[in-house]
């Protein structure tokens, strides 16, 4: 079977063009591998750009060319998606060069590559956390920095992600009737995002765990628990009078009242 003879070009053109990438990168002269490095770079082709600077970080490394290679070898690794890398290497570069006037860029690209990190709120969160503590770090040390608005952006949205979590991991309690957990939870969740959006729908079911709990205690602690049921229908409706489970919440109250009365008027009887 014949080959044709534009497939032939074809070939050839791509095994000159490893072999003379592979002679570049054995090669001893700085400053082309540095050109060509720059050219794969500004092409897409971040691989090839990541082994020749690779290569030059080692032969320039005292030089004049050092920082601007490091800074292209950590930027390299970013485009490419090697968020990990990236993020090591921007953190490495703002420690080797901490004259730089790239340094904000990096500490800030350091951070922003952890946010990249992060994964949806239902996962593990310790990244996230991480991701929060760098951005913050960034703020802090450069608080006129043009970046800041973005980087505040970015906490904002990690801590919506973290609220979250803390907020669904309280409903799981709720949603597997461990009643006390559940209400402690959300009490917890409640106090230490005090403003969250989550606020109405966390106290309705702190009162309705309350309830419940209530419901299925031993008789001898029915009646502290009930009251505390009716002091979280009060803080509903404190915070929220017109809230939309209002008619939910009056009709656990009425019946949180319905058992108080009948355990009141147990009480006389059980004393004789």
């Amino acid at each position: 079977m014949r080959i044709k003879p534009i497939v032939i070009v074809i070939l050839l053109a791509v095994l000159t063009g490893c072999n003379g990438y592979q002679k570049l990168l054995k090669s001893n002269d700085t400053e082309l591998k540095y050109k060509k490095a720059l050219e794969f770079y500004n092409e897409g082709d971040y691989y090839k750009a990541i082994q020749l600077l690779d290569n030059l970080r080692s032969v320039t490394r005292g030089t004049s060319r050092a920082e601007d290679v490091f800074y292209y070898y950590a930027q390299a690794h970013f485009k490419n998606k090697e968020y990990i890398l990236a993020s090591y290497y921007f953190k490495t570069f703002a420690k080797s060069f901490p004259r730089s006037e790239k340094r904000e860029e990096a500490l800030y690209m350091a951070a922003y590559c952890k946010y990249l990190q992060a994964p949806r709120y239902n996962l593990d969160q310790t990244v996230t956390k991480e991701a929060i503590n760098e951005l913050q770090l960034f703020i802090d040390r450069y608080p006129q920095s043009k970046l800041v608005i973005d980087a505040s952006r970015l906490v904002n949205e990690l801590e919506e992600r973290l609220e979250k979590k803390q907020y669904e991991n309280a409903m799981l309690y709720h949603k597997m009737e461990r009643w006390e957990v559940a209400a402690y939870s959300l009490q917890v969740f409640l106090d230490e995002y005090p403003v969250t959006d989550y606020k109405q729908e966390a106290l309705f079911f702190i009162l309705d765990a309350r309830f419940n709990y209530a419901q299925n205690s031993v008789k001898e602690k029915q009646k502290e628990r009930y009251k505390e049921a009716v002091d979280a229908f009060e803080n509903l409706i404190a915070e929220f009078p017109e809230t939309r489970y209002k008619s939910k919440a009056e009709k656990i109250r009425a019946r949180t009242v319905d058992a108080l009365e009948e355990l009141n008027k147990k009480e006389p009887n059980e004393n004789k």
